[in-house]
Order: C-alpha cells, then sequence, then structure tokens
C-alpha cells in the first residue's frame, strides 16, 4: 500500500477530477483552476486522483464531476 503524503509544498500539476496534466505546454495551463482544498478533504469528496491541486476546464464545466 502507498502511503500518500499530505501537504506536500510542491505543487500536483494534474486535474483531481481527470488526471489530465494542466502543466505548462499542456494546452491547459491558462484555464486551470486551482483547489484549494487540502488532500484529505479531496480523498473525503471521492475525488478520483485527490493528490492533484488543479482543476481542468473540461471537468469545471461538465456538472457530473
Amino acid at each position: 500500500m502507498e502511503l500518500i503524503k499530505f501537504d506536500s509544498p510542491e505543487l500536483h500539476q494534474f486535474c483531481n477530477h481527470c488526471g489530465e496534466s494542466v502543466e505548462f505546454g499542456t494546452g491547459r495551463f491558462v484555464n486551470r483552476i486551482p483547489d484549494l482544498n487540502n488532500t484529505e478533504t479531496r480523498i473525503a469528496n471521492n475525488l478520483t486522483f485527490p493528490l492533484g491541486d488543479f482543476l481542468c476546464e473540461e471537468c469545471d464545466s461538465n456538472p457530473q464531476t
């Protein structure tokens, strides 16, 4: 079982809903939305990729996510 490191100082630049990268050069960098919840809250909210620190524009505009 892999341990989840909480409150890591580095940003995990992928969407916490779909897992797609939102790094510079991917076309999703400008429209990414920071998720200000901590990792524990994201796990409690049943997000698919709780370590991701952002939400991509596609997932933000999708009412099912």
